[in-house]
């Protein structure tokens, strides 16, 4: 009562003498397995076919043209598990008549193969299999005490009871062991199944793999019962080419692979030759030593900002926040000297200070404010560069933000300075930033010290002071502002919007406008020490000082201001006190009323005062209120202003 479900087709009928075309690959009139024992062709996959006939039909892949498979030089695990191996056309065999049934394939033992820890089974489907889906059967391993391959005295070396999973001929059962068993080097083995088989016409089927070389596939019945260790004395009991032909080559649930040796690298384990990956792409491989660059990393390359590119392949080294680094500081703390640190947009809570390294820090260069770093309730500086730096450390595309200081400015502890941005000893680039609503003693916006920064298309603005230098305070060095905008910053000293007392310098392009200072330039506070200070094509205006110099304060005594294209126009209580040189053919925009002593009104005053430097021109670096046209002479250009002026100054 034997039946097979030959749906799938792929085999013949030994008894014509015929090779299936799936057995002979090569098309020699030989089966396949009979080519590899005799010719020692290779089989690197032990599947019974020649890996020539693999390769070919790319069953196998051969990625650098060697003429072995990769695969097989690749290696096999150490520790490989014998699994169900399937290679295309199924059919089962199954039994109608009531009793036990048990089928199972015999094995032989392998270096590294001599446990077994994982068994796996199918039931295959045929023409009115009953739904036995549920039903207990028992899994089993035996032994074959005599060596003769024939489980006539096979042995249980282990037993497991489960019932069989659905749908039928898809489902691969796994069933893990306990515990290893051992079978042995080169010793043969069976693995199976044993079931009971109610009274019914219908097939219990085992699925079998119809398309290698014959291998010991066995089928045992008796109408009676037998437990596992009586397999051998049931009543049938034959291999299964002994109970029909067409079974003669088939290979039954599952193979085993033996373990092999790697002979080509595959350091990421992807189960690629490291070579082949690295030629084709698929790995990169920034120093062409055909090891792919996560493999580099993992044997110690330098990967300082986690890009998954070895540090000796790149020239500038970018740390990128967060998507890399989840702060600025831990970026920061990570980077190389002459790195970048990309900022996402988004805000960041956190004081940052440089260190001793030159660093990039890049928000978005056109939209700063969408990239804050701010330090809200810490009463932290934002930001601080200290060390050393040169030009090449660069602060752009950022917002800077709600920082109340207490930093101590050195010398005097008392004063805190610098809320947004502290600078000592250092000559950073600032380009492309809003440093906005920061709050300290000196320097609310930023507080400069000993430094030749520059800072490019920048804005200051909404910062206070409870001393000078409301958006800005520069002491020593050298002052360069480009394209910069100071605006709407306040302070109870000197300098609403800057107080700078620097070697020299320039403010070149830009605005300096609505600042408010209690006391003396609430635009600009000046005190020069040995050089002038370039005021270069800078708009002034609007500024208010409760003092003097509502546009620009020069400090008697010092060297003045140097203006060129200078418009100084509606600054309160005047635009212009101090010293200051006019440039031969240079023309100045500045909103001088007559009122040449200041008292708010033009008059006899203000006549006599003319009067007594009338013609002479203005020296050089020093202050004079007469040139009310500001074109460096008293004469009668002045004269014909103070005049048209006379009454109260609007």
């Amino acid at each position: 009562n034997l039946a097979q479900n030959t749906a799938s087709g792929g085999y013949t009928d030994l008894g014509d003498n015929s090779i299936s075309p799936a057995f002979d690959c090569d098309e020699n009139g030989r089966e396949d397995a009979a080519d590899i024992e005799d010719f020692g062709l290779d089989d690197c996959n032990q599947n019974l076919i020649p890996d020539s006939c693999d390769l070919a039909d790319g069953t196998l892949e051969d990625c650098d043209d060697d003429g072995v498979a990769d695969s097989c030089q690749l290696g096999f695990p150490a520790d490989p598990r014998y699994e169900r191996h399937d290679r295309g056309s199924e059919r089962a065999a199954g039994v109608t008549s009531s009793g036990t049934l048990a089928w199972m394939e015999r094995f032989t033992g392998r270096t590294d193969l001599d446990r077994i820890s994982v068994i796996q089974i199918t039931f295959g489907e045929v023409g009115l299999s009953p739904a036995i889906i549920g039903r207990s059967i028992v899994v089993c391993i035996w032994s074959d005490p005599d060596g003769d391959g024939t489980p006539n005295d096979a042995l249980p070396l282990e037993i497991v009871a489960t019932t069989i999973e659905g749908p039928l001929g898809t489902t691969v059962q796994t069933i893990e062991l306990e515990a290893d068993v051992t079978v042995g080097v080169d010793a043969n083995f069976f693995v199976g199944v044993v079931m009971n088989i109610p009274a019914n016409t219908e097939w219990y089927p085992a699925a079998m793999d119809d398309d290698g070389a014959s291998l010991d596939s066995w089928i045992a019945w008796d109408a009676g019962s037998f437990s596992p260790a009586g397999v051998g004395s049931a009543d049938f009991l034959k291999r299964l080419p002994e109970v029909d032909t067409s079974f003669a080559s088939s290979r039954w649930m599952i193979t085993a692979l033996p373990a092999l040796e790697a002979s080509v690298d595959d350091c990421n384990a992807n189960g690629l030759i490291d070579t082949c990956e690295t030629a084709d792409g698929t790995s990169a491989d920034c120093d062409g030593n055909e090891v792919p660059d996560e493999c580099d990393i993992a044997n110690g390359a330098p990967d300082a900002n986690l890009d998954g590119i070895p540090d000796g392949c790149q020239g500038q080294l970018v740390f990128e926040v967060p998507a890399r680094f989840p702060t600025i500081t831990a970026a920061i703390d990570a980077a190389t000297d002459g790195s970048r640190i990309q900022l996402a947009p988004g805000n960041y809570a956190e004081a940052i200070d440089l260190g001793l390294k030159n660093l990039e820090l890049i928000g978005d260069r056109s939209d700063p404010a969408s990239t804050t770093i701010e330090t809200p309730g810490l009463n932290r500086t934002v930001v601080t560069i200290g060390g050393g730096q040169d030009a090449s450390t660069l602060i752009a595309g950022v917002l800077i933000e709600n920082g109340i200081s207490s930093t101590p400015e050195p010398g005097f502890p008392a004063n805190s300075v610098g809320g947004g941005l502290y600078i000592d000893g250092s000559s950073p680039t600032i380009e492309d930033c809003i440093i906005s609503a920061n709050q300290a003693t000196r320097g609310g916006g930023a507080y400069l010290r000993f430094s030749e920064a520059v800072f490019r298309r920048t804005v200051i603005e909404g910062n206070a002071t409870g001393g000078g230098g409301g958006g800005l305070w520069w002491q020593d060095g050298v002052i360069s502002l480009e394209d910069c905008t100071i605006r709407n910053n306040q302070a109870q000293g000197d300098g609403g919007g800057l107080h700078v007392a620097t070697d020299g310098g320039s403010i070149a392009g830009g605005a300096i406008t609505g600042n408010l200072t209690t006391n003396d330039g609430a635009g600009l506070w000046w005190q020069g020490s040995n050089l002038h200070l370039a005021l270069i094509d800078v708009e002034i205006s609007m500024n208010t000082a409760g003092g003097t110099g509502g546009g620009v304060f020069s400090l008697d005594g010092s060297i003045g201001i140097l203006p060129s294209a200078l418009v100084a126009c509606d600054n309160f209580p005047n635009q212009i006190r101090g010293p200051y040189t006019i440039m031969p053919a240079v023309t100045n925009t500045v909103c001088r009323c007559g009122d040449i002593s200041g008292d708010g009104e033009v008059n006899g005053v203000d006549l006599g005062l003319y009067l007594a430097v009338g013609g002479s021109p203005c020296q050089e670096f020093e202050d004079c209120p007469a040139d009310i046209t500001f074109d460096g002479i008293v004469n009668g250009a002045d004269l014909g202003k103070l005049l048209g002026d006379w009454g109260f100054c609007h």
